[in-house]
């Protein structure tokens, strides 16, 4: 399936959580990235722009509102809180509209953007067969679930799956990836290796796999 890089990633790219509804773009040296609140608020080109507004406006506003009181010999304690407000405020203004300028919202199909340019992607995965051992396919299908949450955020291009019980007896699967390099570069990984010996403990027989580009989708895909 051909799908446009402009669209958000599905996760932060800078901690791995994953979006729920909104995302934040911010620009860096690698083009066009997609983080979580946490991590866009502590980008440090964000914190640093901020900080300089925050320096030139708060001290043109101390010079106007407490300027006489700070050249006078008296200097009330009252004064230290007044001033740190003065900095403080315009810091949050522009911290505040930088983030909600960034903000996008996410559906539950996307691919990532480079440098603000739609790029064309072929994106990649399996469909495979399962025959479970008596009593263990919820615990195939929890160790997916397993894959989901601790190993996906950290798999360059994985984008998600599904699992079937199928009519016949045993378990369909599919996994989704970007490309075929990110395909390829996670079933080599020794981090997949040793998940796959855990999961291949609970099946009769090794996966039937069927590799393979995805070429169209139909309506919404889970």
């Amino acid at each position: 399936m051909k799908s446009e890089a402009s669209e958000i990633a599905v996760a932060c790219e800078h901690c791995g959580r994953v979006f729920r509804r909104t995302a934040y773009e911010v620009r860096s040296q690698d083009g066009t990235l997609f983080r979580c609140l946490r991590c866009a608020l502590t980008q440090a080109p964000l914190v640093r722009r901020s900080a300089i507004i925050a320096l030139v406006v708060g001290t043109i506003l101390t010079a106007i509102n407490q300027g006489n009181i700070i050249l006078s010999d008296e200097f009330p304690p009252s004064l230290y809180w007044k001033i740190a407000l003065t900095y403080a405020v315009p810091y949050c203004v522009a911290t505040a509209g930088a983030i909600l300028n960034a903000r996008r919202s996410i559906d539950a199909a996307q691919a990532r953007r480079f440098d603000g340019e739609e790029k064309e992607v072929t994106m990649y995965g399996s469909v495979y067969k399962i025959r479970p051992k008596a009593g263990k396919e919820q615990d195939i299908v929890r160790m997916m679930e397993e894959w989901d949450r601790e190993r996906r955020p950290n798999v360059k291009g994985a984008l998600g799956g599904c699992m079937y019980k199928l009519d016949n007896g045993g378990l369909m699967g599919v996994a989704i990836f970007e490309s075929k390099d990110d395909y390829r570069a996670n079933a080599e990984s020794p981090e997949q290796n040793a998940f796959y010996r855990r999961w291949r403990e609970l099946m009769e027989s090794d996966p039937e796999w069927n590799d393979g580009e995805i070429v169209g989708s139909w309506g919404q895909v889970p």
